[in-house]
């Protein structure tokens, strides 16, 4: 499971259906990623034809600290990954689990032979 420590104003996304619990303090929101409503959209048909779901949780604190916690679908070891700014890394479906708000999530169509 991951722990995540919420500093006031920080706000991180996950996958539906990952959050295991979080704090009183702690607010939530479904919403679509993307700024525009055409990146919301292109999102939406890509995370569509990949069997994704279309929404992403956001969690914000409302006022001081706050903690929440994620676990993924399959058992196994949690590994954090920090990316620099234009650092790029690609996972296997299903392997996200959240990010912080700053991270942009993609999807990428591989060939397979």
């Amino acid at each position: 499971m991951a722990r995540i420590q919420l500093k006031p104003g920080q706000e991180l996304y996950a996958e539906a259906g990952k959050m295991v619990y979080k704090t009183a303090n702690v607010d939530w929101q479904t919403r679509m990623s993307g700024e525009t409503m055409g990146e919301k959209l292109m999102g939406v048909l890509r995370r569509t034809v990949t069997g994704e779901s279309l929404f992403f949780t956001y969690f914000r604190t409302r006022n001081g600290e706050g903690e929440v916690g994620f676990a993924g679908d399959y058992p196994g070891k949690l590994q954090p990954i920090e990316l620099a700014a234009g650092q790029v890394m690609l996972v296997q479906r299903d392997s996200f689990i959240c990010a912080e708000a700053s991270v942009q999530f993609n999807i990428a169509f591989t060939k397979r032979l």
